[in-house]
């Protein structure tokens, strides 16, 4: 990982923290719009998901062929989940493509669109998604800090700890959900949850891309925990299982990247409010 990359995943949590309070004191309607709906936050949270994806597969094909069906299954777990989560940022594509909801479900869903996170079963599925949240941040934040300080040596451990660079990422979520129950202004602290949502996505593609490189036998300096020889450790770096083991999720950013911008034009072009979708 080239410093400076790392140094701006290390910084952008609290520096875009920093930007949007900054501009809900001096323009609190531009506040509300960065971070709502079909807007950069949103979309970057979509193309995190997205980009995490498809990685995590390739780390998961990588640990069949090792032989590590655990770490296989985590992997690709995570690929499903991550994949699963980009299609309800965006409710399955239904303002991109302007198609309506199914009756059915238009009536268990609180705002009547093709997505799962926002109906109605007798159970807050969003509560529940959130304290899944907390639980990455806090699990993402310990396994860096433990793997980082030579508490954790376990080869399945270093194989799957977080980079040291995530850990304000994870960290954003864990301190924002606290944030809610102190006696503040409630509206813009409820909108923030975006911005901490994204810091979360971001540590979560950043894990998965380092998870990929340790598998493929990145270089000396490349991955980020430290190397462990057992079992479930890298690859030798003289025989790596991929030549440019960054290469991926290089390809995966870019492909995601275009794809994205072309789902938020045509989103704009159909101008479809959320929670007033085609009926």
């Amino acid at each position: 990982m080239p410093p400076g990359f790392a140094r701006t995943v290390l910084l952008t949590p609290v520096v875009g923290l920093a930007l949007l309070l900054a501009l809900a004191v001096v323009d609190r309607p531009a506040f509300y719009w960065a971070l709502r709906e079909d807007r950069l936050v949103e979309w970057g949270q979509f193309a995190l998901c997205l980009v995490t994806a498809p990685v995590a597969v390739a780390a998961a094909t990588l640990f069949v062929l090792r032989r590590e069906p655990l770490l296989a299954a985590l992997a690709a777990a995570t690929g499903l989940g991550s994949f699963l989560l980009a299609g309800e940022e965006i409710s399955w594509g239904q303002r991109v493509f302007a198609f309506s909801t199914p009756d059915e479900l238009a009536g268990a869903n609180q705002q009547a669109e093709f997505n799962l996170h926002n109906v109605d079963a007798g159970l807050e599925l969003q509560d529940l998604f959130k304290l899944v949240e907390v639980a990455l941040g806090v699990t993402g934040i310990v396994l860096a800090l433990l793997v980082w300080g030579g508490r954790l040596t376990h080869p399945f451990w270093t194989a799957v700890a977080p980079p040291r660079y995530t850990v304000p990422a994870f960290a954003m979520m864990v301190v924002y959900t606290p944030m809610l129950f102190l006696p503040l202004d409630a509206a813009p602290l409820i909108v923030l949850q975006e911005w901490a949502e994204l810091c979360l996505f971001l540590g979560l593609a950043m894990t998965v891309c380092c998870v990929l490189v340790r598998a493929a036998g990145g270089a000396p300096g490349v991955s980020s925990a430290p190397v462990h020889r057992g079992r479930h450790a890298a690859v030798s770096p003289g025989r790596p299982l991929l030549s440019r083991p960054w290469a991926v999720p290089a390809t995966a950013v870019v492909a995601v990247l275009a794809l994205t911008v072309v789902f938020a034009t045509l989103t704009a072009v159909h101008g479809i409010v959320p929670g007033d979708v085609v009926q």
